[in-house]
């Protein structure tokens, strides 16, 4: 009889400690969108164009080999990536007259539309119309602003200037800017 009871109370005690027993506890239920954000984005598209523009001005053009759309509520954004090393995702950036100044190419771009920016990342290189190269890691433009913006090493090469540094705050024509740590070559006239 002692052996009965010994086992009736390991039983209740497993039952216990496993949570089987009584609890005040109250779990949540899992919503939609949190299994949706658990799959991955609600919506993707192959070889995508999108066409982004302030008050019928173009402001930029982005193109992707493959576009991801993620989700919550009211914000929204997208992961643009190439899908190979050999091809790279584009954005086409114009000034505020709708005249194209630069074009940036890297792997993978981060895009949300109501935040008003795009952050480039992986192999990042920016050609701009007057012969201007940016090459840097991540980059970051501000359509509001209209600037861009590098955190790390950035190499900037234009037709009379070699110059590498920190922390890169440009404009998007890569005219004015400022950079830290810099060092380079510069053509002076005589």
């Amino acid at each position: 009889m002692a052996e009965q009871t010994y086992i009736a109370l390991l039983a209740i005690a497993a039952m216990l400690g496993s949570g089987l027993g009584c609890s005040s506890q109250s779990r949540e239920p899992v919503t939609f969108e949190q299994v949706q954000d658990a799959i991955g984005p609600r919506q993707e598209s192959w070889d995508a164009e999108l066409v982004v523009s302030n008050d019928g001005v173009r402001r930029t053009i982005l193109r992707a080999h493959i576009w991801q759309e993620y989700g919550k509520n009211d914000s929204t954004y997208s992961i643009l990536s190439s899908g190979s090393d050999s091809i790279k995702v584009e954005a086409e950036i114009f000034d505020e007259t709708g005249e194209r100044t630069a074009i940036v190419k890297s792997i993978e771009m981060y895009f949300n539309p109501g935040e008003g920016h795009i952050i480039a990342s992986g192999d990042v290189i920016v050609r701009t119309d007057t012969d201007r190269i940016l090459e840097t890691e991540k980059l970051l433009w501000w359509e509001e602003d209209g600037r861009i913006e590098a955190p790390g090493f950035v190499k900037l090469t234009a037709p009379r200037e070699t110059i590498q540094g920190y922390q890169l705050d440009s404009d998007e024509a890569l005219e004015n800017y400022t950079l830290g740590r810099v060092t380079g070559q510069i053509l002076v006239d005589e």
